[in-house]
């Protein structure tokens, strides 16, 4: 579980620095170009916003799996728990159910001598 967090914070972290090197290429592309290429800068700030929506809805997609994979793993690691106490149960009670039947040979042994 503790490895789906750290993923979580790792794309989290992608997510901000993609952001950010978004932010920063538009800042130099602004600069780079002037009035006159006013469209071409709405189209590609248009595109950026899509792709960034696009990663934004893959990223919170990606935190919803990983979230049900943690989930689950901690099910399974419940029922695991459980059946290993069934186990050791049923062993104990096995174990004692033959120290009782070696007892009673014993006697049966002591008795017919």
């Amino acid at each position: 579980m503790k490895d789906y967090e750290d993923e979580l914070i790792a794309l989290r972290s992608e997510n901000f620095e993609l952001k950010m090197r978004i932010y920063i290429m538009e800042e130099q592309k602004e600069m780079a170009q002037g009035p006159e290429n006013a469209d071409d800068l709405k189209k590609n700030t248009t595109e950026l916003k899509s792709e960034l929506a696009t990663l934004k809805k893959d990223l919170a997609y990606k935190e919803d799996l990983i979230l049900q994979a943690a989930k689950a793993m901690e099910l399974l690691d419940s029922k695991h728990k459980e059946a290993v106490k069934d186990l050791e149960s049923k062993a104990a009670n096995e174990i004692e159910h033959y120290k009782s039947m070696i007892v009673h040979l014993e006697e049966v042994i002591i008795f017919s001598k």
